[in-house]
């Protein structure tokens, strides 16, 4: 089986749309109503969406390729990006989804290296991201890739108040 992971252009747009989707209801939708996730669903995979983004020198789709029919995780990466939180200026992980068969099987590793790559190679001189408070699972995998906690922020969903913190990686201080 070979593993490819590959920058989405406008053909993907679909199939970014479908693991997009698909990967998220398996991991999030305890946590909306069944209208609330549909509409966060629309708003963030509508095809006006991905297309801005996928227009957008700074934001980037990345495949995770299981094989070349089969797509198995999505990620979404922006370049440039302040956080006024933290006052963080580097890369941004937006989204990184894998669906619910994929996970477990060593493929977030890899995909997060590539992205770790990817923005050094663009020179970032660091990377963020935001994960649900609850989610103490993706909290300790971004821990052992060298990411650190640096603050909260409030995250609310039409269910509840969930709250998320947010992760900094720092290429200066790695090695």
């Amino acid at each position: 089986m070979s593993i490819l992971i590959k920058q989405a252009v406008y053909e993907d747009l679909e199939l970014i749309q479908k693991v997009g989707r698909q990967s998220y209801i398996d991991h999030f939708s305890t946590i909306w109503t069944r209208q609330g996730v549909e509409t966060f669903l629309n708003g963030s995979f509508s095809d006006e969406q991905l297309r801005h983004s996928l227009d957008d020198n700074n934001q980037f789709w990345f495949l995770y390729m299981q094989s070349p029919e089969k797509c198995i995780g999505i990620a979404k990466v922006h370049l440039n990006e302040y956080e006024p939180n933290i006052k963080c200026e580097g890369a941004e992980l937006e989204k990184i989804y894998f669906l619910r068969e994929a996970v477990g099987q060593g493929y977030a590793k890899k995909f997060i290296q590539f992205i770790l790559d990817f923005a050094e190679e663009r020179d970032q001189k660091s990377m963020y991201l935001s994960v649900l408070k609850s989610n103490v699972r993706a909290q300790r995998f971004y821990e052992y890739h060298g990411f650190v906690y640096k603050a909260d922020v409030p995250y609310s969903t039409d269910l509840y108040d969930i709250g998320m913190n947010i992760m900094k990686f720092d290429y200066c201080n790695q090695n």
